[in-house]
């Protein structure tokens, strides 16, 4: 089972240098953002929208919005994604992710 976690590891770490180098990213978390986000939509990260990367200092913890509007069903699918290239992180982030989902989803519309 180690094996196997390890093997892992070592292909996110292989996959994110090497998008670092095809996309010209400044740095190894955010091309692991980039592969991230690829995964879960099941599409190639030069297929990843710019825009959806809210990456940021006031970015409330949220690193990627990506919206998949569905007109004719009248629904949307919003994949809200916080990634960490990192062996653990902080309570206190966790904290600054629910607020960050209050933020977006029980601000009162304008």
């Amino acid at each position: 089972m180690a094996d196997n976690f390890k093997i892992r590891q070592n292909w996110i770490k292989e996959q994110t240098g090497q998008l670092k180098k095809e996309l010209s990213i400044k740095d190894n978390d955010e091309a692991f953002l980039w592969l991230s986000s690829s995964l879960l939509l099941d599409c190639s990260p030069g297929d990843i929208e710019a825009e959806d990367i809210v990456d940021g200092g006031q970015d409330k913890q949220i690193d990627f919005i990506h919206i998949d509007d569905n007109q004719d069903k009248g629904n949307a699918e919003i994949l809200l994604l916080q990634t960490k290239n990192t062996d653990g992180f902080s309570s206190n982030t966790v904290i600054q992710i629910e607020n960050g989902l209050d933020w977006i989803f029980e601000r009162p519309l304008i």
